[in-house]
């Protein structure tokens, strides 16, 4: 009888052991996971400044329209990152007052040279560095705000833009002769998408 009252009193529940059991499969799975997750963050966010930087080109080709007026797309620093500004009172200086679109990059993100390779993009006869955009909202080489060339020589102008990342990660901007333009971001391995 005594044993029956001794299991009676047993209380039921999780042993230490099985709980430091469960613990440690949860720890083991979290590391392998939060790396993964981290350079998910990562692209998200680089692809989000790139789509934000086309955005900004975009704005800056569609006002050049509106307003009849050459206009070019510049960088600053802001605290430290690199930003890009649409130049609408062509100074050539970052005013928040009087250059309201502008994109702040995220940490780690510098101007760069042409990369290794570029498999993927058109880079034959390319201006290598930031466009302007004239009044028909064709990209062009800035002179000045009455001057914009929209020839490169024979051809019509194009644009390729190339950015770094802290983690080796490279990203490029194009615009076409016709004013499209596309964010790429290198696969890590052999083109840009």
């Amino acid at each position: 009888m005594q044993s029956v009252n001794t299991n009676r009193n047993r209380q039921h529940g999780f042993s230490l052991v099985e709980l430091l059991v469960v613990l440690a499969i949860i720890m083991i799975i979290s590391a392998m996971a939060i790396p993964n997750i981290m350079a998910s963050v990562y692209t998200m966010r680089m692809r989000s400044a790139l789509t934000e930087l086309t955005g900004l080109m975009q704005q800056t080709r569609m006002r050049s329209v509106r307003d009849t007026q050459n206009y070019q797309v510049l960088t600053t620093n802001i605290q430290g990152r690199l930003a890009f500004y649409a130049d609408f009172n062509h100074d050539a200086t970052y005013t928040a007052a009087s250059d309201p679109f502008v994109v702040v990059m995220p940490q780690g993100v510098a101007i760069s040279g042409v990369p290794g390779s570029t498999n993927g993009l058109d880079t034959t006869n390319v201006i290598t560095g930031l466009p302007a955009f004239n009044v028909r909202g064709l990209p062009c080489a800035w002179t000045n705000q009455f001057n914009c060339n929209f020839m490169n020589g024979a051809n019509p102008s194009k644009f390729v833009y190339y950015l770094t990342t802290d983690r080796g990660g490279t990203l490029a901007i194009t615009v076409s002769p016709s004013g499209r333009i596309k964010g790429w971001i290198w696969d890590g391995g052999t083109t840009f998408q």
